[in-house]
C-alpha cells in the first residue's frame, strides 16, 4: 500500500476507535452497536475497493447473520445475551474479513477453516500493531520537504500571532465597552468544565482499543495470502470431518490409528451398560413421559437431576462416535463398516433417549412453576442437542454431507432464533398468564428480567401486594436509568411508553 492508503487505514482506525469509545465504551450497548458496524463496514469499504468488487462484502452470506446480530441491539435488551451477541458478531466479521482479504484461504465451513480465522482473531491485533506506524513514518520521509516547510510556516506564524493578537485585544477592550461585553459573552461560552479523570480514562481506552485494531487492519491489508489447502483436496485428512469414504479406496489410505477389535469390544462393554442402566431406571424415566413425578422428587430436583445425567452421558456419547467413526480402522471394509454404523446409531440412538428424557422433565417444571431465562436457556440448549445428533445421524447414513458446514447453520440460526424470539418477554407472558389464569403467584420471577418484560407485568394489574409495586417501580427506575440515546433500543422505548400511560391513567 502507498503512502495514501496507509494514511487513510490510519484515519479509519482513528475514527473507529473513536467512535467505538464514545458510543459503546461511554455510551451503551443499544442502537449505538448498529451504528458502529455500519460506520466499521464503511471503513472496510474503502481499505477493500482497491481489490475487488465492493458488492462482494454485501453477497457474503455471512453479512445476513451480522446485519440481524447489530440489530438485535437496537430491539432487545438481555445484558447476558448481549455479551455473547459482541462475541459471536466479532467472531462472525472475522470469518467474513479473512475470506474477503484472502487471509484465510482454507476451504470454507471446514475445520481449519474455522480453526485459522480463531488464529488471525488472536495474533493479527497484536503481532501488527507496530508496524503500521513504522510504515508510515517511513513513508513520510519520501513526501516533499515544500509540504513540510509550509506546515513549519504555519506554525511560526501562529506563535508570532498569538502574542500580538492577544494584545491588541486587551487594547480594544479597553477602548470599546460593546466590544468587551460581546468579548466577556464570548469567553464565559467557551468556559469548559474540564474533567482530568474522564479524560484519562478517555485516553487508556482509546488507546487499549486503537493498537489492536490498527494491527487488525494492518494485518488484513497486508499480511501474505496463506496456502491455500480447501477446494480441489487430493490428500484427505484422518481427522477431517468432512471426509467421504469411498469403498474402492485401499484400505491403507483410511488406516486411523484404534484397532477394530479393541473399540468395539470397548463399545459392546459400554452397550451393556447402558442397556443395563435402562431397565433399572426404566419407571424413572418413563414417568418423564407421563409427566408423573416420582416419589421424594421435587420437580426442580428432577428436571435438575435430568440435565445433569444428560450432560455428561451426552459428551462421553460424543467421544465415542467420534472415536468409533474418525479413528478406527477397518471403515473401507464392508463388514467392518457396518458394525461401526451399527454401535454408532445405537449410542446416537441412547443419548437422543437421555436428552429427550431430560427435556420432558423440564416441561414439566415449567409447567407447574412457569419459566424463567434459565429454564429456557437449558431447553434451548437441549433442542441444540437434539440437532446437531440429528446431523451427525445425517452424516452417517449421507456421507458428502458437510458436517461442519451443517453444524455452523443450525447453530447461527438457533442462536439468532434464541435473540429474537425475545426470551424476556416470553418468559413474563408466560408467568403473566398463569397468575391470571391459574392464580399462582409469579411476581418473583419477574427480578431480572429485561424491560421487555414490562408490558406482562402491567398486565397482571395487581393490587395491594408489595412484591408487586415493588417489581414495577424497579422496572420504572430502570427506565429512568436509561440517560444516554446510546443505551436506546425498543424495548426501552416500549416500556416507557407503557409507563407513561400508565401515569397519566392514574392521574
Amino acid at each position: 500500500m502507498g503512502y495514501k492508503d496507509e494514511r487513510m487505514r490510519m484515519g479509519i482506525t482513528i475514527i473507529l476507535t473513536c467512535l467505538m469509545v464514545e458510543l459503546l465504551v461511554f455510551g451503551g450497548f443499544g442502537i449505538a452497536v448498529p451504528i458502529v458496524v455500519a460506520a466499521f463496514y464503511i471503513g472496510v469499504i474503502f481499505l477493500y475497493k482497491s481489490k475487488g468488487p465492493v458488492s462482494l462484502i454485501f453477497k457474503d452470506k455471512l453479512f445476513i447473520p451480522i446485519i440481524l446480530l447489530a440489530l438485535s441491539f437496537s430491539i432487545f435488551s438481555n445484558e447476558l445475551l448481549k455479551f455473547f451477541n459482541c462475541v459471536f458478531l466479532a467472531a462472525l466479521m472475522v470469518l467474513q474479513l479473512g475470506g474477503l482479504f484472502e487471509r484465510n484461504t482454507y476451504e470454507r465451513y471446514s475445520v481449519k477453516w474455522f480453526w485459522h480465522a480463531g488464529m488471525l482473531a488472536l495474533t493479527m491485533p497484536f503481532q501488527n500493531w507496530g508496524i503500521g506506524l513504522k510504515s508510515i513514518k517511513q513513508d513520510e520521509e519520501l513526501v516533499s520537504s515544500k509540504k513540510m516547510q509550509l506546515v513549519g510556516k504555519i506554525g511560526i506564524g501562529c506563535v508570532i500571532g498569538i502574542p500580538i493578537l492577544l494584545i491588541a485585544g486587551n487594547l480594544l477592550i479597553g477602548a470599546d465597552a460593546a466590544f468587551e461585553g460581546m468579548m466577556d459573552l464570548i469567553i464565559r461560552n467557551l468556559y469548559i468544565d474540564v474533567d482530568v479523570e474522564d479524560i484519562v480514562v478517555r485516553i487508556v481506552s482509546f488507546t487499549i482499543i486503537f493498537f489492536p485494531l490498527m494491527g487488525f487492519l494492518y494485518g488484513l491489508t497486508h499480511e501474505k495470502k496463506e496456502e491455500s489447502r480447501g477446494r480441489g483436496l487430493d490428500k484427505k485428512e484422518a481427522w477431517s470431518l468432512e471426509v467421504e469414504i469411498d469403498n474402492k479406496v485401499p484400505a491403507t489410505q483410511y488406516e486411523r490409528g484404534l484397532d477394530f477389535t479393541i473399540v468395539m469390544t470397548v463399545s459392546t462393554l459400554l452397550g451393556m451398560l447402558y442397556l443395563l442402566y435402562c431397565f433399572a431406571q426404566l419407571s424413572y424415566f418413563v414417568s418423564a413421559f407421563q409427566s408423573i413425578l416420582p416419589e421424594s422428587y421435587t420437580y426442580a430436583e428432577y428436571a435438575r437431576r435430568g440435565f445433569f445425567e444428560m450432560l455428561p452421558i451426552a459428551c462421553l456419547n460424543l467421544g465415542v462416535i467420534a472415536g468409533i467413526t474418525l479413528f478406527t480402522k477397518g471403515r473401507s471394509e464392508a463388514k467392518k463398516r457396518k458394525w461401526m454404523k451399527g454401535y454408532t446409531f445405537f449410542f446416537i440412538g441412547f443419548t437422543l433417549f437421555i436428552i429427550v428424557t431430560a427435556l420432558s422433565k423440564m416441561a414439566m417444571y415449567m409447567n407447574n412453576y412457569g419459566l424463567t431465562l434459565k429454564r429456557i436457556y437449558v431447553t434451548w440448549f437441549l433442542v441444540l442437542c437434539i440437532l446437531v445428533l440429528g446431523l451427525i445421524t445425517l452424516k452417517i447414513c449421507r456421507e458428502k454431507v458437510r458436517l461442519c458446514k451443517s453444524l455452523f447453520i443450525i447453530f447461527t440460526v438457533m442462536y439468532l432464533g434464541l435473540n429474537y424470539m425475545n426470551p424476556d418477554y416470553q418468559v413474563a407472558h408466560h408467568n403473566a398468564d398463569l397468575y391470571l389464569e391459574k392464580g399462582k403467584d409469579t411476581v418473583e420471577d419477574f427480578y431480572g428480567l429485561s424491560l421487555s418484560a414490562v408490558g406482562p407485568l402491567l398486565d397482571m394489574k395487581i393490587v395491594e401486594n408489595d412484591d408487586y409495586e415493588y417489581c414495577v417501580r424497579n422496572y420504572e427506575e430502570c427506565v429512568n436509568f436509561v440517560s444516554k440515546w446510546q443505551q436506546w433500543n425498543l424495548s426501552y422505548a416500549h416500556a416507557a411508553q407503557l409507563f407513561k400511560e400508565q401515569n397519566h391513567t392514574n392521574q
